[in-house]
């Protein structure tokens, strides 16, 4: 998985601390005993060679988080011209939300005034990929749900009753397709079905009127005399 944009700001953060604790142990070092000069020589030689693997980190995530972002910048536009209930401003204004992972309180005002006039246009799908970053924020802790604004909480409340009421309806009736099919008899093959003509009879000999096989009669075709009693 790419790093997001909070991943590099965390190591930022932390490679800035230890150049902090870089010079703080190159003060002591001046002041120090030659025992103790060791270990903090040793120390700094620590730190430096962390702030190196962060540096480079840092630098491939930043590669990789452009790419991400350029990625969603082309999918967010494709989605957005699918949407072609909305005007062409109304367009604009869904790509920008979709050029983002999830939804923070400062969207609040855009998306109040988006979820009044323009959310109900929205196709089915249209409708989860917002849904999608609403919940994304709220798992972040950008927000609770109870801070939106009324009118998005109604109709994300909508969308989420129906997705789930249409995901049940098909479980249903995946479940009895299943049923039906386990509970179907096994198909069995009905003796007038059988074509007698394709029945090779070469070979074999009826019975005599006695009901005694004759040799000839058995099934191995062998000729075989049978014992006499």
């Amino acid at each position: 998985m790419a790093a997001t944009e909070f991943d590099i700001i965390r190591d930022e953060q932390e490679r800035n601390n230890l150049l902090l604790t870089i010079t703080d142990v190159e003060k002591a070092i001046t002041a120090s005993t030659p025992g103790a000069r060791r270990i903090l020589e040793n120390t700094v030689e620590n730190v430096k060679n962390r702030i190196a693997t962060l540096d480079k980190k840092i630098e491939e995530a930043k590669v990789e988080h452009a790419a991400e972002v350029q990625a969603q910048v082309v999918a967010a536009a494709a989605l957005a011209a699918k949407e072609t209930k909305l005007n062409a401003s109304e367009r604009e204004t869904y790509r920008s939300f979709l050029e983002e992972s999830y939804f923070t309180k400062k969207d609040f005002g855009k998306l109040d005034a988006f979820y009044a006039h323009s959310y109900d246009r929205l196709s089915e799908g249209g409708k989860e990929e917002m849904s999608k970053r609403i919940h994304e924020g709220i798992k972040r802790g950008e927000f609770k749900f109870t801070d939106l604004p009324s009118v998005i909480q109604e109709k994300d409340n909508e969308h989420c009753s129906a997705k789930t009421n249409k995901e049940a309806s098909a479980q249903v009736h995946i479940n009895k397709s299943n049923s039906s099919q386990a509970a179907k008899p096994a198909n069995k093959t009905a003796v007038k079905d059988i074509d007698v003509g394709s029945i090779d009879l070469s070979g074999i000999r009826l019975a005599d009127a006695t009901g005694s096989p004759s040799a000839s009669s058995l099934p191995d075709g062998s000729g075989a005399k049978v014992a006499q009693r």
